[in-house]
């Protein structure tokens, strides 16, 4: 049989899962196709960019050997709600029709196809809401230009039975780990962005998520989809060395009322058009915290001035940072429920590690930002 049947929104939500991988910019053309194949009542589509491949599973009727299909017209597919849809093999076309509707492309052979399958070294599964956890808190730290290709990525490893995730872009540190007694990891490891966020949709879906791993290839999985990618090759900095212990100088204060006067005085910012060069030439959103009795000032050099409820230990003064860092972290913050969080520095020139006692598994440290004569 050279056809199978499918209804529409099963198509759908199967390419949904695989719609982010094929590269549709790319000069090799089967890089913009799916591989798909059918038999047993289940249709296999599997996606491929050369760094990260997706496999899911969907319901369907008849048989297929394995070709190479278009993504658009699988989407066109996935786009007939309501539809049976048909794709057919006719010599050197591939057809996907409902009713009178029909669209058509060439098909390729999928023996060029290329795999990434490979061999792992360890293994193990994790609650795919721990997995999410760690993921959604680390990648805003995530270095997202060309160069320092090591930070590109989240880095996992195991440590006395957690699973540890770490982000840095150099300017500030995002470190969170949950437990995974169940998992196993051969190495430190560095995860791409595009991969966690098809982990992240993932984890969404179904859960317990199955790791494989080795050195050069991480697999997630579940019963009914597969995820491989590469991993980012180089060694992660030393990120023990970087966050600091709780110097006992610190800023204490609501999470969401931060956050809120945070995002007010950014805005405020952005409008104005400034950008503030801070060490080794960075620019970026520059914010003072100041403390002011029992306030904390936040101020922009753009006339832009806020103030919130804190508690200080210490003699705080003032605090030069990033705004748009400092946001991130808050965000994750409360993401996690916290509802104060404590902002901790020596002095003006020192990192500011951002943590709550009640939830030793996150940490987020941000380094000091020059703000008119703060640093």
């Amino acid at each position: 049989m050279t056809q199978i049947q499918i209804e529409a929104a099963s198509l759908a939500k199967a390419f949904a899962s695989i719609k982010s991988i094929p590269d549709k910019k790319s000069t090799i053309p089967i890089l913009a196709m799916c591989v798909v194949e059918a038999g047993n009542g289940r249709m296999t589509l599997t996606a491929s960019n050369m760094e990260i491949q997706s496999t899911v599973v969907a319901d369907c009727d008849g048989v297929l050997k394995p070709i190479c299909v278009p993504a658009y017209l699988l989407e066109a597919g996935g786009r007939l709600a309501g539809k049976t849809v048909t794709i057919e093999v006719k010599d050197k076309d591939v057809i996907v029709k409902a009713g009178r509707a029909r669209y058509s492309g060439q098909w390729m052979p999928a023996q060029d196809y290329p795999d990434m399958g490979g061999e792992f070294d360890a293994e193990g599964e994790i609650e795919a809401g721990a997995l999410a956890t760690i993921i959604k808190a680390t990648t805003p730290a995530v270095w997202i230009h060309d160069d320092r290709q090591y930070l590109q990525g989240v880095c996992i490893e195991i440590e006395d039975g957690h699973l540890v995730a770490t982000a840095t872009d150099g300017h500030r540190v995002h470190n969170c780990r949950v437990e995974a007694r169940g998992l196993s990891l051969p190495a430190q490891l560095i995860v791409p962005p595009q991969t966690c966020a098809e982990v992240l949709r993932l984890c969404s879906a179904a859960s317990p998520i199955r790791v494989r791993a080795s050195t050069r290839m991480i697999e997630f999985s579940t019963e009914r989809e597969r995820l491989v990618s590469k991993l980012i090759a180089g060694t992660f900095p030393d990120w023990r060395r970087i966050i600091p212990a709780p110097s006992g100088t610190s800023i204490t204060t609501d999470v969401g009322e931060a956050l809120t006067a945070m995002e007010r005085v950014i805005r405020v910012f952005e409008d104005g058009g400034v950008q503030l060069t801070g060490a080794r030439g960075r620019t970026g959103s520059g914010i003072r915290l100041t403390e002011d009795g029992d306030w904390l000032a936040i101020s922009a050099p753009v006339g832009a001035e806020d103030a919130i409820a804190a508690t200080f230990e210490g003699d705080v003064g003032f605090r030069g940072v990033s705004g748009k860092y400092l946001r991130d972290a808050l965000a994750v913050a409360k993401d996690r429920g916290w509802e104060t969080i404590c902002l901790d520095a020596p002095d003006a020139t020192s990192p500011i590690r951002c943590f709550n006692p009640s939830d030793p598994l996150f940490t987020a440290t941000v380094m000091p930002f020059w703000v008119g004569g703060a640093q």
